[in-house]
């Protein structure tokens, strides 16, 4: 009989914590209420915007580098040159963009390019950093190898088109330091989607489309 009780007294116990957890659970629903975008995104890259190019046609290529990519080169009667600006008009051959970049703090230092039509050899302070090759693509240089703490640093882009149609720098031309990934775009904490409608899952948005 003891024994019984005992059993039966456990149980009790057993049953009055069971409950106590069970109270202090907290059930969310989290299908409903959901903001829906079909769509991209194209999210802007950072970085300072690199201005003040010049330019040059010169079709030795590469052979000229020791010449017109030297940091004390005087290119003041080159020609100005602007971000999208085809200074090609058809030619096929090499010219020359150079222009001095502003001091940023940091301790890695790399120039992002949104496109060079077509092939791109960069210098910076006459020492090759990088080079490129396809007209359609982004791509990034780090100087930190040739950068300058102080300054001057000056870039010196050989630029190839070697299908004839337009050639220069396109898109943006940004020096970014100390870059991190980052959540842009939708994947922002701070991303307004305010405009957005709101729709409750589960939701075959391919249905729907």
């Amino acid at each position: 009989m003891r024994r019984l009780l005992c059993l039966v007294g456990a149980c009790i116990v057993c049953l009055s914590l069971s409950g106590l957890a069970l109270a202090g659970r907290q059930r969310f629903r989290m299908d409903g209420n959901w903001r829906f975008y079909r769509g991209d995104f194209e999210t802007l890259p950072t970085g300072t915007p690199v201005t003040e190019w010049r330019w040059k046609a010169d079709d030795r290529g590469e052979a000229a580098a020791g010449e017109l990519a030297a940091p004390d080169l005087d290119d003041s009667s080159w020609q100005p040159a602007a971000i999208g600006q085809d200074v090609f008009g058809g030619r096929i051959g090499f010219a020359w963009f150079r222009t001095r970049l502003p001091d940023v703090t940091g301790q890695t230092r790399r120039l992002y390019f949104g496109s060079v039509d077509d092939d791109a050899w960069v210098y910076l302070n006459g020492q090759l950093v990088g080079k490129h090759q396809g007209w359609a693509e982004d791509f990034d240089v780090s100087l930190d190898a040739a950068w300058r703490d102080g300054g001057p640093n000056v870039v010196a882009i050989l630029v190839e088109n070697s299908g004839g149609g337009p050639g220069g720098l396109y898109k943006w031309v940004l020096l970014q330091a100390d870059v991190k990934s980052v959540a842009e775009g939708p994947a922002a904490p701070d991303f307004d989607d305010s405009s957005w409608r709101r729709v409750d899952l589960p939701h075959d948005f391919v249905v729907e489309g």
